[in-house]
């Protein structure tokens, strides 16, 4: 691969997503090969946005997180796709850094400077998160929503947000730069979750936060 991966999410058949500094592929492990996505002006040039998160959806859809283009909504059949800009108070979304499916079908979202929100993706519309969403600043690099919490983990902390009680409090913070930097959150098969950092550093966590390894 010639250009830099940001980011790799399963696909279909064993496939993953690769998403680039430049545009998407569809890498194949077993065989090596890759199929970059390119679409015409008619439809936009996905192959232009730097592409930051990548989600396979329930209908055969597929949405892509961008640095500068909001989120993208790839149809089923891969025909062109949709960009869609959320727009807070008058302010564009445009650094879409995470994505992930909400138990009810709404598609979450993370940013580099407004926090999470939640999106109808059927309109493209921002519903109510339920959650308090002031105060965060920072770039969102992992997102987890389950039926009782939201969980998103910015460089330096991991946040868990009860969708029931309204409580938001911090599970896990690095208060120091001399400490590993977070980098990604991954759920687990059996509802655990794995915090990766800098310098090869894992966690693994159980669904009340509780570190387990």
């Amino acid at each position: 691969l010639d250009e830099s991966v940001n980011v790799a999410r399963p696909a279909d058949d064993g496939k993953l997503w690769l998403g680039m500094r430049r545009g998407l592929i569809l890498f194949d492990p077993a065989t090596g090969q890759s199929r970059p996505l390119h679409f015409g002006p008619a439809t936009g040039d996905l192959s232009s946005l730097q592409v930051s998160d990548v989600m396979s959806g329930a209908e055969g859809d597929v949405w892509i997180g961008t640095t500068g283009s909001g989120v993208a909504r790839l149809p089923p059949g891969w025909r062109g796709f949709r960009p869609i800009i959320p727009s807070l108070g008058g302010d564009e979304i445009k650094r879409v850094t995470s994505i992930t499916a909400g138990p009810d079908g709404s598609l979450w979202l993370g940013s580099a400077n407004h926090g999470v929100h939640r999106l109808d993706p059927a309109s493209g519309v921002l519903l109510p998160p339920g959650i308090r969403i002031e105060n965060r600043p920072n770039e969102v690099v992992g997102l987890h929503v389950t039926e009782q919490a939201v969980w998103s983990l910015d460089r330096r902390r991991l946040m868990r947000d009860d969708l029931e009680t309204g409580e938001s409090r911090p599970v896990i913070e690095r208060r120091s730069d001399g400490e590993d930097h977070f980098e990604f959150l991954v759920p687990a098969d059996d509802g655990d979750l794995c915090l990766g950092g800098e310098n090869a550093y894992m966690l693994r966590l159980d669904s009340s936060g509780e570190v387990l390894d």
